[in-house]
């Protein structure tokens, strides 16, 4: 019979944290694997927009007078964007002033009501194909949250979901024409799944941001007290499942240091962001 003989009581310590840490490392590292495969789903199963590109501008009959003058009559003296919009009729001039507020002037200057969630809508019908479904939500995005995350990059968007059975809904940016991400039913309810279980974005950010450096610690100090066992501690010259354990563990550390690096990385950026 193949014997071991007995370690010391440090080395004894090290494996009694080893294990009982083990747990911890092993539930935190199933829970972030496991909950990852969210995210290929979330793309694969999204729905697709029917165009790619934003709508080209219709051909102008004549050149547009000046800008100034339809300025003037509205009483706007400052702004930091200016554009022009084609309805489906007719050329509009979009307008965003020094304080943010957006408005749609005709080429003679009068102010065109509604006009910021009428363009909003025409490009998410555009996106979409969807010509005939009611606009059953609009609404104005200008923070990230769970529903439209940072990944996203632009705001403000606008949100707009269609009166359809699959919730489509898609966010869009008038001032540039662009389609920040397109959802519907099935996408959100992976997103809600995902957020609640892999980025735990419903906690508070210092919470948050704490419970998975701890997580990730105990990852990381597992790997380190095997690593000393499998240096220090005496080992069966059979071949038996504590020795393949052993060497196995000793090959998979650098991939699990260099998860639990970059996952503590990660962390410290989401927390730098947050805080800006």
């Amino acid at each position: 019979m193949d014997t071991v003989s007995p370690v010391s009581p440090r080395l004894a310590g090290w494996r009694r944290w080893h294990r009982r840490i083990a747990w911890v490392a092993l539930i935190a590292a199933l829970t972030f694997a496991l909950t990852g495969l969210l995210h290929p789903l979330m793309t694969r199963f999204q729905p697709k927009p029917v165009q790619f590109k934003p709508p080209a501008l219709a051909a102008q009959d004549a050149v547009l007078p000046a800008p100034a003058t339809a300025l003037a009559v509205a009483g706007i003296g400052e702004l930091v964007g200016l554009r022009p919009v084609f309805d489906g009729r007719r050329w509009l001039w979009r307008v965003e002033s020094v304080s943010g507020v957006v408005r749609y002037l005709d080429l003679a200057g009068a102010e065109v009501a509604e006009g910021e969630r009428a363009h909003a809508e025409r490009l998410a019908r555009w996106y979409s194909g969807e010509a005939s479904a009611a606009v059953a939500e609009r609404s104005l995005v200008t923070a990230f949250d769970a529903n439209y995350s940072y990944v996203n990059r632009l705001l403000p968007v606008w949100r707009l979901r269609f009166a359809r059975d699959d919730g489509l809904t898609l966010y869009v940016s008038t001032a540039d024409d662009r389609l920040a991400t397109i959802s519907d039913a099935r996408k959100q309810l992976f997103q809600q799944s995902f957020v609640a279980l892999h980025t735990w974005a419903w906690l508070p950010a210092p919470l948050r941001n704490g419970w998975i450096n701890a997580l990730l610690a105990a990852v990381a100090f597992t790997v380190l007290a095997g690593l000393v066992l499998a240096a220090r501690a005496p080992a069966p010259r059979r071949f038996n499942l504590r020795r393949a354990h052993r060497w196995g563990g000793a090959l998979v550390s650098l991939a699990v240091l260099g998860w639990a690096s970059s996952g503590f990385i990660q962390a410290l950026g989401n927390a730098e962001r947050e805080r800006a």
